[in-house]
């Protein structure tokens, strides 16, 4: 029986390193279910330690840890990259109202715009929806290149956000009931730091299609240009040329 994982911070940087790439190149499921196999081998009092190195939530480490335990698990339902979920427009679009109302009188000579993204969710770099909806929305519309660089798996906590805007708005939630969009709005418009943080929220009072799809074809005819280091994770849109 194997020991127990380390504390992800204890971890030595190059061990870090090769499981965080061991895992990137696993699809979901199958990196849900390598949690739980560490979970078995370590123990459930391990759950959490698992779950932070591997940059999942401790209750989906538990699940996986206890299908394994009971032989429950379908593996015919391997979700393939950009497949499965509901592809979503939603955060193209938040980013392009955020620059109509905001960043372009800021910045009114930019021409390039640079996005620091999550591994996973709906802004992914496995998303389809996401890179696809990026130059309809900011690239063709504005005229701008975007370069996106995405936290690899477990590696999100370092992005600056987490830390200067989303722990705020925890603290100024403080545990309410997100019991409808006006609460929601309020808990984030309304927080505050005594540096001088202040946040503006507003409402994407929208319907999207379910189940949108997108084709290989689709995925080739972008204007999309990988980087030489990490290109899964680096990448630039660029307006297409007239």
């Amino acid at each position: 029986m194997a020991g127990p994982l380390p504390e992800p911070a204890l971890l030595p940087e190059e061990l870090r390193a090769a499981i965080v790439l061991c895992v990137s190149v696993l699809d979901e499921k199958q990196r849900r279910l390598y949690a739980g196999l560490e979970a078995l081998k370590t123990g459930r009092g391990d759950d959490a330690r698992i779950a932070a190195l591997l940059g999942l939530e401790r209750g989906t480490v538990v699940r996986e840890r206890r299908a394994l335990l009971a032989h429950d698990v379908d593996i015919a339902r391997v979700r393939r990259a950009g497949g499965g979920r509901t592809p979503l427009k939603k955060t193209p679009d938040a980013i392009e109202a955020w620059w109509i109302d905001e960043a372009r009188q800021r910045y009114p000579h930019a021409r390039e715009l640079a996005i620091l993204a999550d591994g996973g969710g709906s802004n992914g770099s496995r998303c389809r929806a996401w890179k696809n909806r990026l130059p309809q929305q900011l690239s063709e519309r504005h005229g701008l290149s975007v370069t996106v660089a995405h936290y690899l798996p477990g590696a999100s906590k370092w992005n600056p956000i987490e830390h200067r805007l989303f722990s705020e708005i925890s603290k100024n939630w403080a545990g309410r009931p997100l019991d409808s969009y006006e609460t929601t709005l309020n808990c984030i418009g309304t927080t505050t730091t005594k540096t001088g943080l202040t946040v503006r929220a507003q409402l994407l009072d929208r319907r999207y299609e379910k189940d949108v799809k997108i084709t290989d074809a689709q995925m080739h005819d972008l204007p999309i240009s990988n980087h030489d280091a990490l290109p899964k994770w680096n990448y630039t849109l660029s307006p297409r040329p007239d």
